[in-house]
C-alpha cells in the first residue's frame, strides 16, 4: 500500500465524501481527448479507400468523428467509447445527498457513450455498409449522441460545481447565479462551450454540412473539464506524470543493488 501510495499520492484537499479517486477523473478525461486524435491518426495513416466505377480508388469523406466507424480507426473509436462507458458505469462520485444523481447521470452517460460505439451512423459508401446494418441504427446513433452530449453539459453545470448544493444550506454561503458562475469558470465554460457546438452541430446538419470540428471540439471541452475535476493542475505541479517512470528506475536500481550485494557475499563465502 505503501508503494502504491507513493506511486499515486492523494491530493491534500480531496474531500473526504468524495468516492472517487482524481486518477479515475483524469484518464477520462484523457480519453474523450484521445479518440478524435487517435481516429484522425490511425485513420491518416492507414486510410480507407473504396473502387469506383471507372476502377480509381475514392476515399470517402469523413463529416463527422463517428464516420470514423468505417475507416481503420474503428478500433480507437469503439474501444475508447466502450472503455469510457464501462469506467462511466462504475463512477460513483460522491457519498452525501446527491450521490444518486452522480450515479444515475454517470451511468446513463455511460450508456450513451456504448450506444454510440455499437450503433454506426450512416455507411460511408454502399460498399462499406455491414450486412448487418439497419437504417434504425442511424437514430438510436443520433439519440446516443445527443444524449451523451447533453449529459457532459449537466456533469459541467450540476455535478462537477455542486458542492454548494449538495451541502446542507445553513452551511453554504447564498451565491447569486452570476457569482456561482465565475466561482467555477472551468466547469460552466465547459459546459457552454459543449452547448453552443451542439448549437452549431445543428446548424451544420441542417446544411448538409460536416459536424467533425463541433463533435471534436465538444470531445476536448468534456476531457478538459474531467481533468481539472481530477486535479491535474496539482499532478502536474508535483511531477506525477513522470513519478512511474522514476520509481520504476529506482526499483530497477535497488534490486540491481541487492543482487550484487548477494553475489559479493556468495563470493566472499567461497
Amino acid at each position: 500500500m505503501t508503494n502504491l501510495r507513493r506511486l499515486y499520492p492523494i491530493p491534500p484537499d480531496v474531500d473526504p465524501l468524495d468516492r472517487a479517486t482524481h486518477g479515475f477523473r483524469q484518464l477520462l478525461g484523457l480519453l474523450g481527448m484521445l479518440l478524435p486524435l487517435l481516429c484522425v491518426g490511425w485513420a491518416a495513416l492507414f486510410p480507407t479507400a473504396i473502387t469506383d466505377a471507372d476502377g480509381g480508388l475514392l476515399i470517402p469523406d469523413l463529416t463527422s468523428v463517428s464516420a470514423y466507424y468505417y475507416t481503420s480507426a474503428v478500433w480507437a473509436f469503439v474501444g475508447i467509447l466502450v472503455a469510457m462507458g464501462l469506467f462511466l458505469f462504475t463512477y460513483k462520485g460522491y457519498d452525501d445527498k446527491a450521490g444518486p444523481w452522480d450515479y444515475w447521470i454517470s451511468t446513463l452517460t455511460g450508456a450513451a457513450a456504448i450506444g454510440v460505439a455499437v450503433f454506426p451512423t450512416h455507411p460511408l459508401h454502399e460498399l462499406l455498409k455491414p450486412s448487418w446494418w439497419a437504417p434504425w441504427m442511424v437514430k438510436v446513433h443520433t439519440a446516443s449522441a445527443l444524449m451523451l452530449f447533453v449529459l457532459f453539459i449537466i456533469f459541467c453545470w450540476a455535478l462537477f460545481p455542486g458542492k454548494d448544493w449538495r451541502l446542507p444550506p445553513e452551511t453554504v454561503q447564498p451565491l447569486s447565479v452570476s457569482k456561482r458562475i465565475w466561482k467555477y469558470p472551468v466547469y460552466h465554460g465547459c459546459g457552454l462551450l459543449i452547448l453552443f457546438c451542439l448549437v452549431w452541430a445543428g446548424v451544420q446538419l441542417g446544411r448538409n454540412g460536416s459536424i467533425f470540428w463541433q463533435e471534436w471540439l465538444a470531445l476536448w471541452f468534456f476531457g478538459i473539464a474531467w481533468l481539472r475535476k481530477g486535479q491535474v493542475q496539482w499532478t502536474l505541479r508535483e511531477g506525477l506524470i513522470t513519478r512511474p517512470l522514476v520509481l520504476g528506475i529506482e526499483g530497477v536500481g535497488n534490486l540491481l543493488r541487492s543482487s550484487l550485494v548477494r553475489a559479493a557475499r556468495w563470493g566472499a563465502q567461497k
